[in-house]
């Protein structure tokens, strides 16, 4: 009869599997990524939100990258929307602290009649 071999080389125990290798996207890619996904919502020619040319969008990425930030850049829509602030000072979005997506900043008064 043949024996079964439990431990293969890649294999320390029957109960624990190989880990896959992940090949990771580089930087610039993801920087690349980024800029082309900020122009389809904000390119004055065919972004959702038409506010700015592909250079100001460029340069508001680049103001983005060199601020410091709390918490890691993950080139996603709240990132994203951080671009938008730049772009438009009074645009305030606090879905990073609240997870609610408030849009543009309005300020209430209450007026007492």
């Amino acid at each position: 009869m043949r024996e079964l071999n439990l431990n293969p080389p890649y294999m320390s125990t029957m109960f624990e599997a190989p880990i896959p290798m992940v090949k990771r996207r580089s930087f610039f890619e993801d920087l690349k990524q980024f800029n082309a996904y900020c122009n389809d919502f904000y390119n004055e020619y065919y972004g959702i939100y038409p506010i700015a040319s592909s250079i100001e969008i460029e340069a508001a990425i680049g103001e983005y990258l060199t601020e410091p930030h709390e918490y890691d850049i993950q080139f996603d829509s709240i990132d994203r929307e951080k671009i938008r602030e730049i772009l438009e000072p009074g645009y305030s979005w606090a879905g990073v602290s609240g997870g609610i997506t408030l849009g543009p900043a309005i300020e209430f008064t209450v007026c007492e009649e």
